[in-house]
């Protein structure tokens, strides 16, 4: 079969390096080590997962310690969030793709953002508004997801062809480190500041993330660079 981009009629932006480098060593330091654009998504995962598995393992206890709420109500609740993610996940992919033609930051930056303002509203709602935390956190699993998505995508984007597995599999190590410090991080710093503390971690953490997808804004993967570029001028 051909390359997809041919399926298409897209251009290929061919590294005529390319097909030289085969082994792992030689790929990672030839396409993802000096690669600022795929560290940077790395790290913007980082602060995604932070969020995501923060809210997933401590939102249950919140609500119920701090917000009266039933154990079987707060277990409800937080699998909104993660059917919410099914909502999100698809809805950021299809906006990247077609309003912003290709390009993942937008939609990171508004999703992070928005993240951050959910995460700031539950922690600051009073007690007794059992239906709010719910829509907070569909809310929040919609934010969370979508960038989760787009990470991996906008990795193989900024990578060559050759390097975009090695690529994602960057981007999804910084996941695991994040989940590693969202779990341990989490419970150290409610452990000394209470809930307040735990919840300034996630919203200084949205924020990050809201400025790691900043960096990529303008940028896309090549071949869509030089499609979108061509189409233009032929307009």
């Amino acid at each position: 079969l051909p390359p997809i981009e041919e399926h298409r009629g897209e251009a290929h932006i061919k590294d005529p390096d390319e097909d030289t480098a085969n082994s792992i060593k030689e790929i990672f330091l030839k396409y993802i080590f000096p690669n600022k654009l795929v560290w940077v998504v790395a790290l913007a995962n980082v602060f995604v997962y932070i969020v995501r598995i923060g809210i997933m393992d401590w939102a249950p206890t919140f609500l119920v310690e701090a917000r009266g709420s039933s154990l079987a109500g707060a277990g409800l609740k937080t699998a909104l969030f993660e059917l919410a993610g099914i909502v999100g996940a698809i809805g950021c992919g299809w906006i990247s793709d077609t309003l912003f033609k290709g390009r993942r930051g937008p939609v990171g930056v508004i999703s992070m953002f928005l993240l951050g303002l959910s995460v700031t509203a539950l922690w600051l709602l009073p007690p007794g508004h059992g239906y709010l935390d719910a829509l907070i956190l569909i809310a929040a699993g919609v934010l969370v997801y979508g960038p989760q998505l787009l990470v991996p995508v906008a990795a193989a984007d900024f990578a060559s062809k050759k390097a975009a597995s090695t690529a994602t599999g960057i981007t999804g190590a910084a996941g695991y480190l994040g989940s590693a410090i969202a779990g341990l991080g989490t419970g150290l710093i409610a452990d000394k500041w209470g809930w307040n503390g735990g919840f300034v971690f996630f919203i200084i953490a949205a924020f990050l993330g809201c400025f790691c997808f900043l960096l990529m804004w303008n940028r896309r993967a090549p071949q869509l660079e030089k499609f979108h570029t061509d189409k233009n001028s032929i307009k």
